[in-house]
C-alpha cells in the first residue's frame, strides 16, 4: 500500500508557522491531496493551543504540519488529536522511555512537555501541527521548568530526519486505525498511556475534582464534591495538574 502521510513534503529553512502556511495553502489549493506535509527548520511565530507561543529555535527540533481529509462528521474532527497523540508518543518512545500522554494534546517526559499537537479545521480539510523537542538543550526561563527534549533525557543528539520518517509511519498507522476502527479502541489505548483515571486536578473555580474517564466526545468526565459528576471541555478549565 502506498503511503499517504508525508508522500509529499515541503521543507522551509524558516517560516512564521507551519500550521498557518498549511491553512493558507489549503485554502488556495482546494484539491490538495491528503498527507501533504510542511516541515520547518525554525518558526518565527510558532504556536500551540489557545495561541500560546511554541519555542522554535533552528536546527534542533521537529516542526511539522500535515493536511488530513478524514471522511468523518465535523463534530468528530477534534477526536483526531487522540490517534495523532498515540503516533507522536510511539515516535518518541523509539528513543526514550517514561513517556505519558496529557489531555488533550501533550506528550510528557519526566513530568515535562516534550511534544504537542495543534489541530485546526478548514472547510477543505484539517491541518495537524506537531512540535517535538528533539535536541534542544536549553529553554527560556518562562518554560524551563515545564519543557524538556528527547536529547536531554537520552544524553545525546537524535537524528531528526530518521525521527521524521518514523513520525509519518506512526501517523499513517494510527490515523488508518482511527478511520477503520473508530474512536472507542483509540480511547482505551490513549487512557492506558495517560494514567488519567483517578488523578485529582484543581479547576479554575477553585474546586478539586477526580478525573474518571475520557468521554466519547473527547471531553473529561470528573467527580466532584458529593459525588457530583461533570465534564471538562478545554484545558483552560483546569487550574493545576499533578505531576504525571
Amino acid at each position: 500500500m502506498d503511503r499517504k502521510i508525508g508522500h509529499k513534503v515541503f521543507y522551509f529553512k524558516s517560516i512564521t508557522s507551519t500550521n498557518d502556511f498549511g491553512k493558507g495553502w489549503l485554502e488556495k489549493n482546494k484539491k490538495v491531496p491528503e498527507g501533504v506535509a510542511f516541515v520547518a527548520n525554525t518558526q518565527t511565530k510558532g504556536r500551540g493551543r489557545h495561541s500560546h507561543t511554541w519555542e522554535s529555535p533552528p536546527d534542533v527540533n521537529l516542526y511539522v504540519s500535515l493536511v488530513l481529509k478524514p471522511k468523518i462528521l465535523p463534530k468528530n474532527l477534534p477526536l483526531l488529536t487522540f490517534p495523532i497523540s498515540l503516533a507522536v508518543l510511539e515516535t518518541c518512545q523509539s528513543v526514550v522511555e517514561g513517556l505519558k500522554l496529557k489531555w488533550p494534546n501533550d506528550v510528557m517526559l519526566q513530568s515535562k512537555k516534550v511534544a504537542g499537537i495543534l489541530l485546526e479545521g478548514e472547510s477543505q480539510g484539517v491541518v495537524v501541527g506537531i512540535g517535538i523537542n528533539v535536541n534542544q538543550k536549553s529553554f527560556s526561563t518562562e518554560i524551563s521548568n515545564i519543557a524538556t527534549s528527547l536529547a536531554q533525557t537520552k544524553g545525546k543528539d537524535i537524528d531528526r530526519e530518521k525521527l521524521l520518517v518514523l513520525l509519518f509511519e506512526k501517523i499513517e498507522k494510527w490515523y488508518t486505525y482511527f478511520l477503520t476502527r473508530g474512536f472507542p479502541p483509540i480511547k482505551e489505548l490513549w487512557l492506558q498511556k495517560s494514567g488519567l483515571k483517578g488523578l485529582e486536578v484543581k479547576l479554575q473555580n477553585g474546586s478539586h475534582v477526580v478525573l474518571l474517564d475520557l468521554n466519547d466526545d473527547g471531553s473529561l468526565l470528573f467527580e466532584g464534591k458529593n459525588k457530583k459528576k461533570g465534564k471538562i471541555y478545554t484545558s483552560e478549565e483546569i487550574c493545576s495538574w499533578p505531576s504525571i
